[in-house]
């Protein structure tokens, strides 16, 4: 393992990182995950957190006292007992250099700074990707021609690209993790990625050192297969659950709809017209809908098909936490109008017809994200086996929904 020392690295003085620096970092990742992590709970404390569901009630409904007896029925829920799931990133340091470097916090600060920002801008993505998985870990997947006898791949979606960088050590599976099993055996660093093809390189060929790999392979970070948090793709899947469903203890399949959301192929003709055509039968169902959040790549090609015409508008927004511009979309809702938010973060093929405010992100009393310190506070975790400390990043928590009927995905 290569770490800085004195050597490389004769500048470094001492620094101090809190909570906030994290954070922020998570914040220019995902306009989605500032918003939801700007109200956090952090109430995720010993064993699951519990809620119910409820899928339907009393309809004694009837034009006679009698015939509306006989019609009482008791409410119907679901419990859903959600878990933590657990994401970590960590940093080493030298420790002589710390010992013979306190003199010059200005140089320590600026040096350690510049060593640390891959790793806090990955583990940063990584938290943010967690709001659109499915429970699975997977953050991207391989292209369904791509070979793998070579050291460059290429993945299905070229800009869910922005999820990796170089240094990254990736691992593989022909299952998104959602459904149990293991990764296969073996897996290897990023030497290089091109953002614009999707391509990612590392030094020898990826059959050779990843035991199965092939085309249309998931793509995952190393122990994350299996442990990602309930996002969006869990509370809305892709396919309607059956009757084997087991979602944190709750059978969906009861009521596909109402406890799994609304699933929709994107109509014919422009991205306008799917969304619109999507909200229509969003209104019809009853959904209480403010967001569509999709990819930018979408919202481009939206723009485009435009053509200058004005349906597409920037308003002065009322929500003053969350900035003064908005784009909102003219549909037919309760609401009229349906904030568009980019984010590159989401899957490129999906968009996501919500409302933010029914979910809700639940951490353990540090927060998500947190530097994570010692019993007596202190950032630095000694090694012991090495002359070395440690910076870690820490996010134990998971993404609550209190109304996933209130959900709808529209699939390109």
């Amino acid at each position: 393992m290569t770490v800085p020392n004195t050597t490389e690295y004769a500048r470094l003085l001492e620094i101090v990182y809190d909570d906030e620096r994290i954070v922020d970092r998570v914040y220019t990742e995902s306009e989605v995950a500032r918003r939801l992590l700007s109200r956090q709970k952090k109430n995720f404390v010993g064993g699951p957190l519990t809620f119910d569901w409820k899928y339907s009630g009393n309809e004694a409904v009837a034009n006679t006292i009698a015939a509306a007896q006989a019609l009482i029925d008791h409410t119907h829920v679901v419990q859903v007992s959600l878990t933590r799931k657990t994401l970590l990133a960590v940093h080493r340091l030298d420790q002589e250099l710390l010992d013979v470097a306190k003199q010059g916090k200005a140089a320590f600060v600026s040096a350690v700074t510049e060593e640390t920002s891959s790793t806090e801008k990955a583990f940063a993505a990584s938290l943010a990707a967690q709001i659109y998985g499915n429970g699975g870990g997977a953050i991207a997947r391989l292209s369904a021609t791509t070979t793998v006898n070579t050291a460059t791949i290429r993945l299905a979606n070229k800009e869910m690209a922005a999820r990796l960088r170089v240094g990254q050590t990736l691992e593989f599976d022909d299952t998104d993790g959602s459904g149990g099993g293991a990764v296969h055996v073996g897996s290897q660093v990023i030497t290089a990625i091109d953002y614009q093809t999707g391509d990612v390189t590392g030094a020898l060929h990826w059959d050779d050192v990843v035991a199965g790999i092939a085309a249309n392979d998931y793509v995952f970070l190393p122990g994350q297969f299996g442990i990602g948090w309930a996002g969006f793709d869990a509370y809305c899947p892709a396919s309607a659950p059956g009757g084997a469903d087991n979602f944190y203890g709750a059978n969906r399949s009861v009521s596909p709809t109402k406890l799994a959301g609304v699933r929709k192929a994107a109509s014919g003709g422009t991205v306008e017209d799917a969304w619109i055509d999507a909200a229509t039968e969003a209104a019809n169902l009853g959904l209480k809908l403010k967001q569509i959040v999709c990819n930018p790549y979408r919202l481009g090609i939206a723009a485009r098909e435009a053509a200058g015409r004005t349906t597409f508008v920037a308003t002065d927004s009322s929500d003053k936490a969350f900035g003064s511009k908005r784009i909102t979309l003219a549909v037919p809702t309760t609401n009229g109008v349906l904030e568009i938010i980019p984010d590159p973060i989401c899957p490129v093929g999906t968009d996501y017809f919500l409302d933010l405010e029914d979910f809700s992100i639940h951490s353990s009393p540090s927060g998500a994200p947190h530097m994570q310190r010692t019993l007596d506070g202190n950032i630095w975790h000694p090694v012991s086996t090495e002359n070395q400390v440690e910076m870690r990043w820490a996010s134990y928590a998971n993404m609550k929904d209190r109304d996933p009927g209130n959900i709808m995905r529209v699939d390109f």
